[in-house]
């Protein structure tokens, strides 16, 4: 049975994502929204982008992080507006495509990134955990860099959550 999953660490400004075959890494990258639009606009691009994506590639999954609570009150709504989008894809699919939305924590312990301490919650050590385990284990050489707009550390998110999907789910 082939299972195709799309993974995405979606963001209003800027997205990962990973497409997986089999297991098997085939695309990943950065979709970006222009951040001088407003946040309409920019769930509108990030999410043409991805709808572009799974007229593509036909995922059976996608499979995103769920929105986390923040002290945020206004991220949370922009992120909870992006996901909604998301899932209309799923929803368009008449059943043949599902999703998963996983809390951090859930899909960090998945793949063996989230040790649990205080320090292991630190958004930078989260981050380059994420870039670690990505080059480790397919031979990448991203760099995680606080200040640098490449979008690394959101493809490498990308990337984990679709591996943490393979877990959690038990793929064979």
């Amino acid at each position: 049975m082939i299972i195709k999953v799309l993974g995405l660490d979606l963001a209003t400004k800027k997205s990962g994502y990973c497409f997986k075959e089999n297991k098997q890494l085939i695309d990943f990258g950065l979709i970006r929204a222009d951040e001088k639009d407003d946040i309409d606009h920019r769930i509108m691009q990030i999410y043409l982008q991805v709808k572009d994506i799974v007229k593509k590639y036909k995922p059976d999954y996608i499979v995103f992080e769920n929105t986390p609570s923040h002290n945020n009150a206004k991220l949370g709504r922009e992120l909870s507006r992006l996901h909604g989008c998301i899932m209309s894809l799923v929803f368009d699919s008449n059943g043949k495509m599902g999703y998963r939305d996983y809390m951090p924590s859930k899909w960090r312990s998945a793949i063996g990134t989230y040790d649990g301490t205080r320090n292991g919650v630190r958004r930078d050590v989260q981050k380059q955990r994420a870039i670690d385990y990505i080059n480790k284990k397919y031979n990448l050489d991203l760099v995680y860099d606080p200040k640098d707009k490449t979008g690394s550390d959101d493809i490498a998110e990308a990337i984990c959550i679709c591996d943490a999907f393979e877990i959690i789910e038990k793929l064979e």
